[in-house]
């Protein structure tokens, strides 16, 4: 892979270029102060990945980002810079990483990592027009391309696993939001519950008990139940007899 560093401090630039000679294979072909675009595309052409800062004079480094994008919209850009702030406007430029000074030769293996992973993909051969592709959700969630063997995927979270499933089933649907509520696709232990508030937890363990019932006995084994609150029927249609109030 080949790099250019973008940075108006030469001993950050030194300091960098360093740093990534100690994790990985990466070429710097080019050290810029200041990145004349106009005279370097070429080398643009040419490269994989751009290191830049983004507090310099003449211009920022988000806007230099742009810049670069519109030249070669394949170039990895990985901010390196002292200042926080820029990180929601840095990933709206689907920035590939950014990285706080000084920067550590640990944090950035994983950067160069990613960006390998990013490039190899970029590189793969385009399916074919006629593809098929088969799910299986038998037992074990599978998918094979093309009668290939099945591959079985590394979900990060059975949470995500299961919205997948549910969204897939739900295919061309309008899913609304409240249905997917956090309590359904974050495990407990990621959700800070009110101790005070005890309804709430008998509420979310009934749930789980409810759910286990559906799941060994199927959707019709629990009827929905009328409310028994002040704002319900159930209370007032207690002391009815056949429609009548029971003297």
């Amino acid at each position: 892979m080949k790099a250019i560093i973008v940075d108006d401090e030469q001993l950050a630039i030194d300091f960098l270029e360093r740093q990534i000679k100690k994790v990985s294979n990466v070429s710097i072909v080019g050290k810029f102060q200041y990145l004349d675009i106009d005279e370097n595309l070429s080398l643009l052409g040419e490269i994989d990945i751009v290191f830049l800062d983004i507090e310099m004079p003449g211009i920022n480094g988000l806007q230099l980002a742009e810049n670069l994008l519109e030249v070669n919209q394949e170039l990895s850009i990985i901010f390196v810079t002292a200042f926080t702030e820029y990180a929601v406007q840095a990933f709206e430029l689907d920035a590939l990483d950014y990285i706080i000074k000084p920067v550590h030769p640990s944090r950035l293996k994983k950067t160069l990592e990613r960006v390998e992973i990013s490039i190899n993909q970029g590189t793969e051969k385009p399916l074919p027009t006629e593809s098929t592709l088969r799910l299986n959700v038998c037992k074990e969630l599978t998918f094979e391309l093309n009668d290939e063997i099945s591959k079985v995927i590394q979900w990060r979270t059975s949470k995500s696993k299961e919205l997948f499933l549910y969204l897939l089933y739900n295919q061309d649907k309008t899913v609304r939001k409240i249905t997917i509520s956090l309590s359904n696709i974050c495990d407990d232990e990621h959700i800070q519950l009110n101790l005070f508030d005890q309804d709430r937890i008998r509420e979310r363990k009934l749930g789980y008990t409810m759910d286990a019932i559906l799941e060994k006995y199927g959707k019709d084994a629990l009827l929905r139940a009328v409310s028994f609150t002040d704002a319900g029927t159930a209370l007032k249609r207690s002391k009815l007899v056949g429609g009548h109030y029971a003297e």
